[in-house]
């Protein structure tokens, strides 16, 4: 299913973003503090090893594919994010 909205992330808790498979994804950080993206093929990731740092308004574009952002993951298809605090992520993906 597709997913164009903001979400809510919990503080210090993996927080899926997308809402089923995923092959490309745009994130922006609507938060005051960076905050963690990884991606994996179906669990919570354990830590940020790995993790992309995404800057208050930073965004991640659509036009790169989850391969291509995330090359050593094995089938890249859904999107977590961790933060320290709570913040809000605008995500949008088909």
């Amino acid at each position: 299913m597709a997913r164009n909205t903001t979400v809510v992330c919990a503080a210090r808790t993996w927080t899926q973003v997308t809402t089923n498979d995923a092959t490309a994804i745009r994130l922006c950080n609507l938060g005051s503090l960076a905050l963690w993206v990884q991606a994996s093929s179906s669990a919570t990731p354990a830590s940020t090893n790995g993790a992309i740092p995404l800057l208050p308004n930073e965004v991640i574009v659509a036009d790169l594919l989850l391969t291509e952002l995330f090359p050593g993951v094995a089938n890249p298809v859904r999107v977590f994010v961790y933060a320290e605090e709570a913040t809000r992520v605008s995500v949008s993906h088909a």
